[in-house]
């Protein structure tokens, strides 16, 4: 997956509601790293918010790198990742980079995130757009996540919940962010359902499983579309990683309505 008209308006609404940047954001680690995926005009783009986001005595270093990359743009020369570090530093204003990635650039390590992965380094923000669907051992590659945020960090998980047939081994549902949070004290800032219809981004907002049943009633469930999951680790992340167990058969706070509801909506009327 990559930068998209979808995930762009996520990251957005983040950074005007200061949710990231502003020193929280200085260290990223990408599980993946990020090429622009085209649906938007990225030359015009990166000069808006250039304008709209960066500091004023800042500027100049950002028009440098964006006076860059209209210069390789004009040459044909593939800058996709480029702009995704420009656009990264508008958004997260970060300070250091690092990602994972058997296809990525000199800023990514080759490794396969099958296997263990460690390094004393933490993280302020780990970002998953669209990688571990890609990967078979869930356990391993989650876990390696939840080791290198850092107490209080975040974690982004932009990733296939419906359609998207055959595109890796794994689309995701609500009930494994819910319980992934839950198992392992993570925060939830928020959870939505993303899709595009009519070449307008359409976002969900389900937050719980309560609100995701509400969405399932409602009946607004899209063919194809994604799933956004923003968690903050815990101030005291001491604890080794935790195996989740479905919250359907093992929360106690799950609500009667949620349970009725996820009784009707596990099967497809045959």
């Amino acid at each position: 997956m990559a930068i998209n008209l979808i995930l762009d308006k996520i990251l957005i609404t983040l950074k005007k509601e200061g949710v990231v940047g502003n020193g929280l954001t200085d260290s990223i680690f990408e599980i993946g790293e990020q090429n622009w995926f085209g649906d938007i005009q990225a030359i015009d783009y990166l000069e808006q918010l250039i304008n709209r986001y960066v500091k004023p005595k800042e500027k100049n270093n950002f028009f440098k790198d964006y006076e860059s990359i209209k210069i390789d743009f004009k040459k044909n020369k593939n800058i996709s990742f480029k702009i995704v570090k420009l656009y990264y530093k508008i958004i997260f204003n970060f300070k250091t980079y690092k990602a994972i990635d058997f296809h990525g650039t000199i800023f990514s390590t080759e490794k396969d995130l099958n296997y263990p992965y460690s390094e004393n380094t933490k993280y302020d923000l780990i970002t998953n757009f669209g990688t571990t669907e890609h990967i078979f051992n869930q356990y391993e590659v989650y876990k390696t996540i939840h080791n290198l945020v850092k107490p209080n960090g975040f974690m982004l998980h932009f990733l296939p919940y419906q359609g998207f047939y055959n595109h890796g081994f794994y689309n995701y549902h609500p009930t494994f962010f819910f319980d992934l949070g839950k198992a392992n004290n993570y925060k939830i800032g928020g959870l939505w359902i993303t899709t595009i219809i009519d070449s307008i981004p359409k976002i969900f907002n389900i937050h719980n499983m309560d609100g995701y049943n509400f969405f399932l009633k409602e009946n607004t469930h899209p063919m194809e579309c994604y799933i956004f999951t923003l968690y903050k680790s815990s101030p005291d992340k001491t604890k080794e990683f935790v195996i989740p167990q479905q919250g359907v058969y093992f929360d106690k706070d799950f609500s009667k309505e949620s349970r009725q509801l996820w009784d009707k909506y596990k099967t497809p009327n045959l």
